[in-house]
């Protein structure tokens, strides 16, 4: 899937292997599943579903454009060589994403399944104490990646993106924000029609801040409008949420940590010598992690969940219920 250039030291993914397989999985689908059933189209339905879902292809589309907006400018105004090491930061933040899109497509059904069923206090609860869990992994991600880029390579030029991984992280932390945020919006069908101009707005000042701010700040200036543009989207999107649902956020609470995040994650700009400044973070890092863990198992007592979870995994006891 990944086509490697030894000269830049940057990856590629290439989607002809995919092709195949896409092709495929359709094909399998079509003889697995559709001859087998008898399809037609409800129109009511299908225009209930188009009222829902038609304003967030714009959205989508929008909110593609600004993650990429910043570089694709960058690239004009700088040239490829420093696009090449903000693109390695982009990659670094690429983990940090993955783990919260994977948060989205677990809690996002059980939000839908449980609102105005469970008490709202509970489901902040749940949201408060993920969202600081991802922040935790934000900050391993900020403060450990010129480590990780180091024992990666050996060109200093490709390290040095660790430098813009702090801001870049930040901006795709408040995006998972925005993104808790528009649960209720997307809960409430009505209001989707309004997240577009969130993505717009977003889209507008990135382009307007990486136009003013690269040439005199390079990749900081960027990064810097990157963040400042998912911040305002964010913003935006938090009254659309707030409008669409009476269900309401800990937004303070949500805030504060987002600040603290923040704060925490420019950690490794301290003027320190390496192996100090290691330690430092090392040990804090660690210490968080104990403390949010040792919080975590007396709300929820894991170990027990975890036996429950496993206990129902248990093949002879799905046998016998068969």
């Amino acid at each position: 899937f990944f086509n490697g250039s030894a000269t830049t030291g940057i990856y590629t993914l290439s989607l002809h292997d995919a092709l195949p397989i896409s092709i495929m999985f359709s094909l399998y689908s079509y003889f697995r599943f559709f001859v087998k059933f008898k399809f037609r189209v409800n129109w009511k339905l299908l225009k209930s579903c188009l009222y829902y879902s038609l304003p967030l292809i714009p959205y989508a589309f929008l909110g593609k454009a600004q993650g990429i907006i910043d570089s694709l400018l960058l690239n004009a105004q700088l040239g490829a060589e420093i696009t090449g090491v903000y693109y390695i930061a982009m990659m670094m933040v690429l983990f940090f994403s993955v783990l919260k899109e994977s948060f989205n497509s677990s809690f996002t059904p059980w939000f839908f399944q449980n609102l105005n069923k469970v008490a709202n206090s509970y489901i902040n609860k749940l949201i408060d104490i993920s969202y600081i869990g991802i922040g935790l992994f934000a900050l391993g991600v900020a403060w450990f990646s010129y480590e990780v880029l180091y024992l990666l390579s050996n060109n200093e030029a490709l390290i040095e993106a660790w430098k813009y991984t702090p801001i870049l992280i930040n901006g795709i932390y408040i995006v998972f924000l925005g993104q808790l945020f528009n649960l209720t919006t997307l809960y409430s069908k009505n209001y989707t029609k309004y997240l577009v101009f969130s993505t717009l707005i977003g889209v507008i000042i990135n382009v307007t801040l990486s136009l003013l701010l690269i040439k005199q700040y390079g990749a900081y200036g960027a990064a810097v409008a990157s963040l400042v543009s998912y911040t305002v989207m964010t913003f935006i999107q938090s009254i659309i949420s707030y409008r669409s649902t009476t269900f309401r956020f800990n937004y303070k609470l949500l805030v504060l940590i987002s600040i603290i995040v923040l704060i925490l994650s420019y950690v490794p700009y301290v003027p320190l010598e390496w192996k100090y400044l290691f330690i430092v973070k090392l040990s804090f890092y660690l210490g968080l992690i104990i403390i949010y863990g040792r919080y975590i198992h007396k709300e929820f007592n894991v170990f027990n969940l975890l036996l429950t979870k496993l206990h129902s995994l248990n093949p002879n006891k799905w046998n016998n219920e068969r």
